[in-house]
């Protein structure tokens, strides 16, 4: 296990994160907030997608990037909200009772709704909101089949499919820099910038 209570171990996923800059420990007020799912730690299983955000971040630096791909161990004791799948009876009772009373709440989910259908209805048109409302309900970030949504395409032409995810800043003391085996940092806050926001 790394400091601070990260730590890869058995069952852990490894995953990438592609950068335009070099940096020790993502900070969230450089994630991306116009992210899939707002302002979050993206990665990806597969190190030739996170290769060309990190080329294409660091192209769009007026002072010049330097590509960077990190490998990242993602816990299995994560709780990363499905956003393909269906939420299921418990997650839509939960919500329902712990959203329900507020006036944006405008329909109840149902146990067929994705993760992405629950994302958006507590989003309320804000994703700070929305992360800060799955936060509530115990996650860690999310899941999703990469290369669907906006795929990326390998040599062969044809789209990259991976898996995707989004880790919240306040998780990300819980996942661990797959070289030096030490934890992600502290929590920082969510905001601005995109330096840190690719995958």
């Amino acid at each position: 296990a790394g400091a601070g209570g990260g730590g890869g171990g058995a069952g852990a996923r490894r995953v990438y994160h592609g950068s335009g800059t070099a940096f020790d420990t993502p900070e969230g007020m450089y994630f991306d907030y116009d992210g899939l799912f707002g302002p979050a730690y993206y990665l990806t299983s597969s190190p030739e997608v996170a290769s060309s955000y990190a080329w294409r971040r660091a192209t769009k630096l007026p002072e010049g990037g330097a590509a960077n791909v990190r490998a990242v161990d993602l816990p299995s004791s994560l709780n990363l909200l499905d956003m393909d799948a269906p939420i299921g009876e418990d997650l839509a009772r939960k919500a329902n009772k712990t959203f329900g009373k507020y006036l944006w709440w405008e329909e109840d989910v149902v146990a067929s709704d994705t993760g992405a259908d629950i994302f958006r209805a507590v989003s309320s048109d804000d994703k700070f909101e929305g992360i800060a409302s799955l936060e509530v309900l115990g996650y860690d970030g999310v899941k999703y089949a990469g290369g669907k949504r906006m795929p990326k395409r390998g040599a062969d032409g044809l789209p990259i499919e991976h898996d995707a995810y989004a880790i919240f800043s306040s998780s990300l003391p819980k996942i661990t820099n797959a070289i030096s085996g030490t934890s992600m940092g502290s929590a920082p806050e969510a905001g601005g910038a995109a330096l840190g926001g690719g995958i």
